[in-house]
């Protein structure tokens, strides 16, 4: 399987090209983000990864990065319902999932590792839940990795634990082919 080019992962997870200026031209996936880590772009190179992440991982990646970090109600609670959906895959708990994130307007950790999740699989619904369309695929990502950055930023030290959680998102690349 091919991985995506830079560009088209940049594109998908809305990382401006300007953002991309130390990367040299070829870069693999796990070069591009270790020296967006330490050209002091942890966001940058957070989505990137998000975006190359097989995405059957992504969201049990983004759960893991939030887990043990200090979590409201309303962030455990979306927590568990990502979990409930990963554990069993039934519709619905994932309806449940994207039920939640839409409750709470998509805003915090908790709804969106629980729109991640929502938006796995399935369709886009209208607010009647009448299915619009296929999800867009950038959009499952770009949940997780708002979570994962969110939860980043309860860290007094932001890079360093953009670091971790970058370190354990790059054991589930594929590896790269030479």
């Amino acid at each position: 399987m091919t991985r995506p080019s830079l560009p088209d992962v940049a594109l998908a997870m809305g990382v401006l090209p300007s953002s991309l200026t130390a990367l040299r031209p070829g870069a693999t996936a796990v070069e591009a983000i270790r020296v967006l880590l330490d050209e002091d772009q942890p966001g940058t190179g957070l989505r990137l990864l998000a975006g190359w992440l097989p995405r059957a991982y992504v969201v049990p990646w983004a759960c893991q990065c939030v887990r043990d970090g200090q979590l409201s109600a309303l962030d455990t609670e979306g927590l568990t319902l990502a979990e409930a959906w990963l554990r069993h895959r039934r519709d619905a708990d994932r309806a449940s999932a994207l039920a939640f994130a839409t409750r709470h307007a998509f805003v915090g950790i908790g709804p969106m590792l629980a729109a991640s999740a929502g938006w796995s699989a399935g369709d886009l619904t209208d607010a009647a839940g009448k299915p619009m369309g296929p999800v867009p695929p950038p959009l499952m990502p770009r949940m997780a990795v708002g979570a994962v950055l969110l939860a980043a930023t309860s860290s007094p030290a932001f890079a360093s634990c953009c670091r971790a959680f970058a370190e354990a998102g790059l054991t589930l690349l594929p590896t790269e082919e030479s």
